[in-house]
């Protein structure tokens, strides 16, 4: 393989985080990052949509191989330089289970973990948020001495 596109949901916000993070990678194989709403994808790739790019990550190889769902994700392991030896351990018949449904709860639930995470991670809207924000301490647990 000389290239693989990896088209993501450019609507999900988990989704595109983790396409930051991926171009970040080094690489063995180059990742190309298509958003499956570029309306270039249906010319680019016809017929992609039987892989379902809208419920699953999908892969295409310069070739024309596809690969979807926790195929997908074990090779876009593969080609980056510091997860090629985890994408060969979850392609083996005893992880490959696992990593297809993982691979299923998080593509199903991807804008519900997007919301969670977008709350968890909200930065405060101003300066006096902050301040409010650090104006009450949490008290420490019992047991604990005082620093």
């Amino acid at each position: 393989m000389k290239r693989l596109t990896v088209l993501y949901d450019g609507a999900c916000q988990l989704c595109t985080s983790v396409q930051r993070w991926l171009r970040r990678q080094p690489q063995w194989v180059p990742l190309e990052f298509l958003s499956l709403h570029d309306p270039t994808v249906p010319r680019r790739f016809p017929g992609i949509e039987r892989f379902q790019p809208a419920a699953q990550l999908v892969v295409v190889s310069e070739r024309g191989a596809v690969y979807a769902g926790d195929g997908a994700w074990i090779v876009v392991l593969w080609a980056l330089r510091d997860y090629r030896d985890w994408a060969v351990r979850l392609a083996r018949p005893g992880l490959r289970p696992l990593a297809r449904k993982v691979c299923q709860a998080v593509s199903r639930n991807r804008y519900e973990i997007s919301r969670a995470l977008s709350r968890l991670f909200a930065r405060p809207h101003s300066d006096a948020a902050l301040q409010r924000a650090l104006a009450h301490p949490v008290a420490a647990p019992p047991n604990l001495p005082d620093p």
